[in-house]
């Protein structure tokens, strides 16, 4: 940009606000009418001439005053913000509270094994002095299982295990071989409902009782 083409564009403000005697004026039109650029630019300046004209020149030196409230008006922004803030916190905590106890409610439900059947306890009245032994009744729609944990069994032996009904007659269970003094875990069923037996025996193949219980 050489000195005079800045020396007229100096000018444009001017020319817009008509401050420019007509032999000032005329050389920057002419030049106007050859130079896009500051012909762009004073399409942009002289919008705002309309607008200056409207400035009071005589109250520029007045120093502003804001309005007698303007404190009020701002603490009561920014407590109302903070209220705001605060609902929102109180929100979102609730959230996550809820959240949280309805996860640690299924990760109770997860980790909760379900209640196994119920079992009754089986006090035997007859009983080897060698073998030690427990055992548990779950009465089943289908018949009854017999549940036996005890040592002492002479390893290698076969024992059978049978209910009996109030007739008399015999439902057997199941067998199982003895391990001697290891333990021995075995769940034995028979095809006879709970509240039909009246006991359960445990006995070698010879006949032999080794425990034996009135239910």
């Amino acid at each position: 940009m050489t000195p005079e083409h800045r020396r007229l564009r100096e000018q444009l403000g001017a020319l817009a606000l008509g401050q420019l005697k007509a032999s000032e004026a005329r050389p920057l039109e002419t030049h106007l009418e050859g130079c896009e650029t500051c012909r762009a630019d004073y399409a942009e300046i002289a919008p705002l001439a309309g607008m200056l004209a409207g400035v009071d020149l005589d109250r520029m030196d007045d120093e502003p005053v804001p309005p007698s409230d303007l404190g009020d008006r701002m603490i009561a922004r920014v407590a109302t913000e903070r209220r705001g803030r605060r609902r929102a916190r109180l929100v979102r905590g609730g959230a996550l509270a809820a959240a949280a106890a309805a996860a640690l409610v299924v990760l109770v439900v997860v980790l909760t094994p379900p209640p196994g059947p119920l079992q009754e306890p089986v006090a035997f009245q007859t009983q080897d002095r060698a073998v030690s032994a427990d055992a548990n009744l779950i009465a089943h729609t289908w018949g009854t299982e017999f549940k036996l944990v005890g040592s002492g069994f002479d390893e290698g032996r076969t024992y059978v295990v049978t209910f009996r009904r109030a007739d008399g007659s015999a439902v057997a269970a199941g067998t199982f071989i003895g391990v001697g003094d290891k333990a021995v875990t075995c769940d034995l069923n028979a095809a006879l409902l709970r509240e039909n037996a009246v006991g359960v025996t445990v006995s070698t193949r010879g006949g032999d009782t080794v425990l034996q219980a009135e239910l």
